[in-house]
């Protein structure tokens, strides 16, 4: 068994966050011949809606959602199961175990900021994502013609009032995020979004995971009439930390060194 093992849907809401991570962390392609972590591209088939790891892959346990990270002889959380494995089971959370796990100390990019700011500013950046997303969900349920629209809700309730509501939630949470890097992005050119210049952190990963997601896949535009978020969301896609829908395919096929090098 590898030390960490590590299931996820490369182009999904949450997930993808953690596809746009490895392309931007540049673990090397060694971890993975030596066993040291294993990564395992998950499927969704469309038909049935059910997800599993790719064919010829090992399949995660039952009862688990993705991204999921299995760690195996390490110490376990109070309150663990005695098995030498514990899983970890949120994204955000699976990004923060591997910064720990493949630190700037042991020779690994550092993803989380160079300095106490800037790591706050990463920190604020990704918990308004979430809360955009956690609004833009309400917004999809509730919308006229959204692909989403009564997702596990009866129709009685569904109300336009309230996808009004968390629109206009999600623009003052990007507005919000725009106040913070405009003069970084406008008048330095930075490609961070925390103030880290032409590095990215996983604020970088986890807000273009979001504003990539909810376009294509719900034709959402989290940053519509935000001037700098969409010079930086720009500059970031066409930058080398980026993972374009081709290599994220080619991960979906089994090829997940596209995110290593």
């Amino acid at each position: 068994m590898s030390p960490l093992t590590l299931w996820f849907i490369p182009t999904k809401l949450f997930p993808r966050r953690v596809s746009y991570y490895l392309k931007a962390k540049g673990l090397p392609r060694s971890l993975l011949s030596s066993g040291a972590l294993k990564v395992i591209p998950v499927v969704s088939d469309p038909a049935t809606g059910i997800s599993q790891a790719l064919e010829g892959f090992e399949k995660a346990p039952p009862g688990y959602t993705y991204p999921l990270l299995r760690v195996a002889n390490a110490d376990k959380p109070h309150g663990s199961p005695t098995q030498e494995q514990y899983f970890i089971t949120q994204s955000m959370t699976v990004i923060d175990y591997l910064e720990d796990a493949f630190p700037a100390s042991a020779g690994y990019r550092d993803l989380r900021g160079e300095t106490p700011a800037q790591r706050a500013r990463a920190r604020d950046i990704a918990v308004l994502t979430n809360d955009m997303l956690i609004a833009t969900l309400v917004y999809l349920r509730h919308a006229p013609d959204s692909p989403l629209k009564c997702s596990g809700i009866a129709p009685e309730n569904v109300s336009p009032g309230a996808a009004v509501d968390a629109m206009q939630q999600v623009r003052t949470l990007a507005k919000r995020i725009e106040g913070w890097v405009r003069e970084d992005i406008l008048e330095r050119g930075s490609l961070g979004v925390a103030g880290t210049g032409d590095k990215v952190t996983t604020a970088d990963c986890v807000l273009a995971a979001a504003v990539v997601t909810c376009r294509d896949t719900y034709g959402v535009d989290l940053l519509e009439g935000m001037e700098a978020l969409n010079v930086w969301i720009d500059r970031y896609t066409k930058s080398e930390w980026f993972p374009s829908h081709a290599d994220l395919g080619l991960v979906e096929t089994g090829a997940v060194d596209m995110l290593f090098t």
